[in-house]
């Protein structure tokens, strides 16, 4: 199984581009990993880039900024390439993304998107925990 979930912020603005009928967007991710470094828990950060294709690529260009938090879920992408000035083999491990949550408060609060079809429904964002909940369960 090829799967992985990251949530963080974007390190810079996604990049549209169109190839023929395919747009894809690229998005730099930065994410924080705890590490007991001297008896105390510190945030080391991770960077990862990734890939979004189709209509979820467009609305991550439109909505997204360089600061976003995001979720993404996808798999990962090994690739490897001769390095024109060295002759060096190198390499990069990527995900490409077939969902992606914005996780940062909307410029329009009352928008929800639905990023795994592309379809858009209204609705409200709600704070879960502002709102006690009735569904008859103790807890």
């Amino acid at each position: 199984m090829n799967s992985v979930n990251i949530i963080g912020n974007l390190t810079k603005q996604p990049e549209l581009k169109q190839f023929g009928e395919t747009t894809l967007a690229n998005l730099s991710l930065a994410f924080n990993k705890r590490v007991k470094k001297d008896g105390d828990w510190i945030d080391k950060a991770g960077y990862v880039e990734v890939t979004v294709f189709g209509k979820q690529a467009e609305s991550c260009a439109k909505h997204l900024d360089k600061g976003s938090k995001v979720g993404v879920s996808g798999e990962l992408e090994w690739s490897s390439w001769s390095d024109n000035e060295t002759g060096k083999t190198r390499s990069k491990l990527t995900v490409t993304a077939y969902r992606v949550d914005f996780l940062s408060e909307n410029k329009t609060p009352a928008e929800h998107q639905d990023f795994s079809t592309g379809d858009r429904s209204q609705g409200s964002v709600s704070n879960s925990m502002s709102e006690p909940m009735d569904n008859g369960l103790p807890f």
